[in-house]
């Protein structure tokens, strides 16, 4: 039950090839779309928030932007909980930082050379040249942008992933054909670990809903366990600030037994 995450240059065709991958599979497709609806109808106190988005100027992904920590703590979350499921293909979405030293996971990344991405930008935006490499110099440097101030990350960096495509070299059916043998064997050869990304994935929305809920929260971390056991330590201000972070934990779904170790320090 691999996961797949495929990372690519706009124009690269690396979101056609996620999508074959997924298909010639079997597998299940998360991108853009349907990670914002992930969000939406299933994250929990969430829903206030994304009610204030207005997706036809910003979308999610530009509101959340404004507050790192709650998004990466909610985007950690949403892949650790895709993840559990196995047998996915997901696009884009930092999938290659959170999962990263997983041996069930996959990451790839599809590049090509500049003069053939304006071509293809061109041709599918039905756009001339000049406006293509404007496309295609600001959907890169908003991505880079975007990995820098998330993950503090270069996007680039060939350590996130396994295999670097370039389609200059290699077709899409080359690509598909590679990626699908390396899922196969990965199957075979690895055991799932859908409990730990589970664990993962509660103690990271955990996280997100203490963040969120306070403006100024003192230091702490979460860690889960297998059958929803989650245990908070760190350090408060006061008892009220500890039960405040009780109680927000405890609704948490996911969270079956709360321990609450957080040390109430007066001076700080």
């Amino acid at each position: 039950m691999a996961i797949i995450n495929v990372s690519r240059q706009i124009g690269s065709c690396g979101g056609e090839v996620a999508d074959e991958v997924a298909d010639e599979l079997g597998y299940t497709l998360f991108d853009k779309n349907s990670i914002n609806s992930y969000v939406k109808n299933g994250r929990d106190d969430f829903e206030s928030v994304i009610a204030s988005i207005d997706e036809k100027e910003t979308g999610i992904f530009d509101y959340f932007f404004n507050n790192s920590k709650i998004y990466n703590c909610l985007m950690t979350s949403i892949i650790y909980d895709i993840a559990s499921k196995g047998s996915v293909v997901i696009k884009g979405r930092c999938g290659q930082y959170i999962l990263n030293e997983y041996s069930n996971v996959l990451n790839i990344r599809v590049i090509a050379p500049a003069k053939n991405r304006i071509t293809k930008i061109s041709e599918k935006e039905q756009i001339d040249e000049r406006l293509a490499i404007k496309l295609m110099n600001a959907n890169d440097e908003e991505k880079k942008g975007f990995i820098k101030y998330l993950f503090n990350e270069d996007i680039e960096d060939p350590s996130f992933y396994d295999i670097v495509f370039n389609t200059n070299k290699f077709n899409k059916q080359m690509i598909k054909d590679i990626v699908v043998n390396q899922a196969t064997f990965i199957d075979d050869k690895f055991a799932h670990q859908g409990d730990r990304f589970k664990a993962l994935s509660t103690a990271k929305l955990v996280e997100a809903s203490i963040i969120k809920a306070s403006s100024e929260p003192s230091f702490f971390n979460v860690e889960c366990f297998k059958n929803g056991q989650v245990i908070i330590t760190g350090f408060v201000k006061s008892s009220t600030e500890k039960e405040a972070i009780h109680n927000i934990a405890s609704e948490v779904k996911g969270v079956e037994e709360l321990k609450n170790d957080l040390i109430i320090m007066h001076k700080f």
